[in-house]
């Protein structure tokens, strides 16, 4: 089994967690530019060895000085988007 890598960007609005770029494994980068209400953007990468072990890594990559705007948007959708809580729970 070869090792595999797949890595998503996530960002915070007041519409909730919005996906954004996108690279699974070598395949070209899907693109997507961040929305402009974002006030969190974070990073998500999921790696799989060659003997089928995962690991899974979360980078945050900007954050608004706008600190009760995150904090609330937080509380009301959730520290990480739906896919990426699913995915600690493996």
């Amino acid at each position: 089994m070869t090792s595999r890598s797949e890595s998503t960007a996530y960002h915070l609005t007041s519409r909730g967690w919005i996906v954004g770029d996108r690279q699974l494994g070598d395949a070209p980068l899907r693109h997507r530019p961040a929305p402009v209400d974002q006030v969190l953007s974070i990073v998500f990468r999921i790696t799989t060895d060659g003997a089928g072990r995962k690991r899974l890594f979360f980078q945050e990559m900007w954050r608004s000085r706008n600190n009760a705007q995150v904090l609330g948007l937080l509380a009301r959708f959730g520290t990480a988007p739906a896919r990426l809580a699913a995915c600690h729970a493996v």
